[in-house]
């Protein structure tokens, strides 16, 4: 019952910011700023983000591989003398693979610069 809860209150959340995503434009750079959703939202989780992986190129093994290896890093990170927590959650849904992460800034620049990432959403 808790997990149809929290999927509910996440597709709900993500919905929205599938119709809103900006456009690259044909022939230039891919610019990873434009995978990073809501960055002016208000009353956000500080710190938190749902990185969200392309489908396709993403199968169960492979996520359980960048799970693995991202959280090691950011564990073992401490910035401002705030040591994070790391991937707080897994989503492996049929269509949407992807995890909830604690993470700094740096972090997430190199999380969105992956191609097989398909954007980033700040945690509200």
């Amino acid at each position: 019952m808790i997990f149809s809860k929290t999927l509910i209150v996440l597709a709900a959340t993500l919905l929205p910011f599938t119709f809103a995503a900006p456009v690259e434009q044909a022939g230039a750079a891919p610019n990873p700023l434009l995978k990073i959703r809501n960055l002016e939202a208000r009353d956000v989780i500080a710190d938190n983000y749902i990185v969200v992986y392309h489908s396709d190129l993403v199968n169960a093994t492979a996520l359980d591989a960048a799970v693995a290896s991202i959280d090691s890093i950011v564990t073992k990170r401490k910035v401002g003398g705030k040591k994070h927590r790391g991937v707080r959650a897994k989503y492996n849904l049929d269509g949407f693979r992807g995890y909830a992460i604690e993470a700094d800034a740096a972090t997430i620049g190199e999380i969105v610069a992956k191609p097989e990432v398909r954007n980033i959403i700040t945690n509200l």
